[in-house]
C-alpha cells in the first residue's frame, strides 16, 4: 500500500486486478451518442450482453487493446449503418478521431471512399485537447461510475469483488 508520509487513516482501500475493461465512444455534432463498443483483453464473458445498451457490440482483443480488427468491428457495425441511416443524401461525412494506425485498414479506407467520409485525424500528441467527449462527457462519468464501483465493494459479500448485477443495480 502506498500512502503519504504521516497519513493516519487510509481512506479508501481498493483491490486491482489485471482486467482492462474498454469502450468505444462516439458522438456526432448534433450530440447523438452511437451504440458504444465494449471490449476487452482474451475472455469475452457470456454475460456481458446482458442489460447493456441497445446496439452495444462487445469483442475482445489478445492485447486488451483496440487493434485494428476492433477497428473493423466498430466500423462497420456501429458507426457505417449510423452514417448511412443519418446522412442526408449527397451529403458528405468528417469522422475525427485519434491518428492511430489500427484506424488506416484497407478495408476502412476502401469503404470511406465508396460512401464520401473523410477521416481527420487529431494532430499528434494533441488528443487530450481537442477531443470533446474527453471533458464534456467522461469526466463526470467516471466520478458516476466511481461511486457506483465504491457503493458495490461496500456491499459486497466478497471483499473487492463483485457482480455485474450488482453493478447494474446502482447504476440504475
Amino acid at each position: 500500500m502506498v500512502v503519504p508520509r504521516n497519513t493516519k487513516r487510509v481512506e479508501r482501500v481498493q483491490n486491482h486486478s489485471r482486467i482492462s475493461i474498454s469502450i468505444m465512444v462516439c458522438g456526432n455534432v448534433k450530440g447523438d451518442l452511437l451504440p458504444p463498443m465494449v471490449y476487452k483483453s482474451s475472455n469475452l464473458y457470456e454475460n456481458w450482453p446482458e442489460g447493456g445498451p441497445p446496439g452495444t457490440k462487445y469483442a475482445s482483443s489478445l492485447s486488451g487493446w483496440f487493434d485494428m480488427n476492433l477497428f473493423e468491428m466498430w466500423y462497420f457495425k456501429i458507426l457505417l449503418p449510423h452514417i448511412k441511416e443519418t446522412r442526408k443524401e449527397g451529403a458528405t461525412t468528417i469522422v475525427a478521431g485519434d491518428n492511430l494506425a489500427s484506424h488506416f485498414s484497407p478495408a476502412v479506407n476502401q469503404s470511406y471512399k465508396e460512401h464520401g467520409i473523410y477521416i481527420t485525424p487529431f494532430p499528434a500528441n494533441a488528443t487530450h485537447l481537442m477531443q470533446p467527449l474527453d471533458v464534456a462527457v467522461f469526466g463526470p462519468m467516471k466520478k458516476c461510475w466511481r461511486k457506483i464501483l465504491d457503493n458495490c465493494r461496500k456491499e459486497s459479500q466478497y471483499p473487492g469483488k463483485f457482480s455485474q448485477r450488482a453493478v447494474s443495480k446502482f447504476a440504475l
